[in-house]
């Protein structure tokens, strides 16, 4: 396990490199059974490999924040400079009712259970059956504030499917007690790769979270990311400097 400061030279080229896109993006909705709700989706996807099992998939909770965070146009940038792999982004909307940890001992555990249900038993088939792939080469999740537990939780729990976690965290979620507990009295022991920010203060909370991670994952690969706070574009050079250790060429 690793903490490194967070450090970026190259963001302000790749937001400004542009010329004609081949990058896509449209929408859709799945119907849930286990949420009974349709969810709505949105897909930014680089062109197809000539091997499609090349393609790789990014999992997203917080579809409302892929505007602000420049997710289109970054992940354009990044491709076409040859920085990243091919790779299907995949934004789904959750509910605040659906982020939690599924062993947590709360009544809310169960609504946590169902949400992690629907992102690897019927999502997941779905977004196969969408970029006609019958397996892709890494998959990974990630999710910014209330949904980053979600993502570390849906990621923990199904390791067989999802090599690597991304969690941009918010520190008042982070502090809750139940949070703490339920992380410290996992039995599961998956081999994660995990991405961690903590958007510039080295809060104690996540340093816990963090050491709590690093006892508990059997891989060595966890990065935690001290991130400048006063940057205006936190998120989208967050997501940026993501994009290049989870999809590296």
């Amino acid at each position: 396990m690793k903490m490194v400061r967070f450090l970026s030279t190259s963001f302000t080229l790749i937001i400004l490199f542009s010329c004609k896109s081949s990058i896509k993006q449209q929408t859709d909705d799945i119907y849930s059974r286990h949420l009974q709700r349709h969810i709505a989706l949105t897909i930014i996807s680089t062109p197809m490999p000539d091997k499609k099992e090349d393609m790789n998939l990014l999992l997203f909770n917080n579809p409302e924040i892929l505007e602000s965070i420049r997710a289109k146009k970054i992940i354009d940038s990044l491709y076409k400079l040859k920085l990243i792999q091919p790779i299907a982004l995949v934004a789904f909307a959750g509910k605040r009712e659906d982020y939690g940890l599924e062993e947590a001992a709360t009544p809310a555990a169960k609504q946590y259970k169902k949400f992690n249900e629907f992102v690897i038993g019927e999502l997941y088939p779905f977004i196969k059956k969408k970029v006609v792939v019958r397996k892709f080469n890494s998959v990974a999740i990630c999710g910014f504030g209330e949904s980053a537990i979600s993502a570390f939780d849906i990621a923990w729990n199904n390791d067989e499917k999802i090599q690597k976690a991304g969690m941009f965290l918010a520190l008042p979620f982070v502090d809750d007690t139940t949070t703490i507990e339920t992380i410290t009295s996992l039995r599961k022991r998956p081999n994660l790769k995990l991405w961690i920010t903590d958007n510039g203060n080295y809060d104690s909370s996540i340093i816990k979270l963090y050491s709590l991670i690093a006892v508990k994952n059997k891989t060595t690969e966890a990065v935690l990311i001290n991130a400048p706070a006063t940057s205006n574009n936190l998120q989208a050079y967050n997501f940026a400097e993501f994009l290049l250790w989870a999809f590296a060429r």
